[in-house]
């Protein structure tokens, strides 16, 4: 989801929000104030999103689920 609005934050211009559908249910992931609506600010954005979820992909794939308990 991307917007832009009227009444927002000082210095900021966007709101950058990220919500998958999981089991129908809406789940924001990931939210981003943004400055501007410019094309190389969605680019940096992505630049540090990826890097950090190759930085963090390790370190998830040490994460088990356990079974809740009934």
């Amino acid at each position: 989801m991307d917007g832009t609005f009227c009444t927002t934050l000082p210095n900021f211009e966007q709101v950058f929000i990220i919500q998958p559908i999981v089991h129908g249910t809406c789940i924001p992931v990931m939210c981003a104030l943004r400055p501007d609506g410019k094309a190389i600010t969605y680019v940096y954005l992505f630049y540090i999103l990826f890097a950090t979820a190759k930085r963090c992909a390790g370190e998830m794939s040490k994460v088990k689920c356990r079974k809740q308990k009934k």
